[in-house]
């Protein structure tokens, strides 16, 4: 059984700045083989999420050969602590245009969601928690923090924002949509 390629969104916001990450990290933006580690859980995961959000059958064994322009992936094998010698490895993905870090492929899947579904790229209807903060920057750090990925418009009316906010534009994603991408 081969591989099942699965392309990432021709549209894309990457700033292609990995200027942040640290020299003893490995950069990659492609993943030319699905099956080499640790890379290859990361191609292997966001490929079935990008087939899930283009309504394709998902296989086991589906890739993404490479991130959007602009992304890229970052890892170094790290301790886990200084008392243990247990060792894992630590992931990043570089490129967003607000220069922070997304941790896991859980919190890139909306981002990846809104780069095929949002035809001009506006910031502001994205539901990822990098674009949120961009786009929403009056809401505290503190209330940004409780779990704010992935949010839905249910979850946007219980967000405590001050008397006077910024118009919020609702997002063009259905909340059917939201709710497959939180399964994955």
């Amino acid at each position: 059984m081969g591989n099942h390629i699965v392309e990432p969104p021709s549209r894309s916001d990457g700033s292609g700045n990995y200027g942040s990450v640290p020299k003893k990290y490995r950069v990659l933006e492609s993943f030319p083989d699905a099956k080499q580690e640790p890379q290859g859980r990361w191609a292997r995961h966001l490929g079935r999420i990008m087939g899930k959000i283009r309504h394709q059958t998902i296989h086991d064994d589906m890739f993404l050969p490479r991130l959007p322009k602009g992304y890229a992936l970052a890892f170094d094998y790290v301790t886990s602590s200084r008392y243990t010698e247990s060792r894992r490895y630590s992931f990043y993905i570089y490129g967003h245009p607000s220069g922070r870090t997304y941790r896991s492929f859980k919190q890139f899947r909306l981002h990846l969601l809104w780069l095929e579904t949002n035809e001009k790229l506006d910031h502001t209807q994205c539901l990822c928690e990098l674009c949120f903060s961009m786009s929403h920057p009056w809401i505290s750090k503190s209330v940004r923090s409780v779990n704010m990925s992935p949010i839905g418009p249910n979850e946007m009316m219980q967000i405590p924002i001050p008397i006077t906010p910024p118009p919020i534009v609702q997002p063009q994603l259905s909340v059917e949509t939201v709710a497959q991408l939180r399964l994955l």
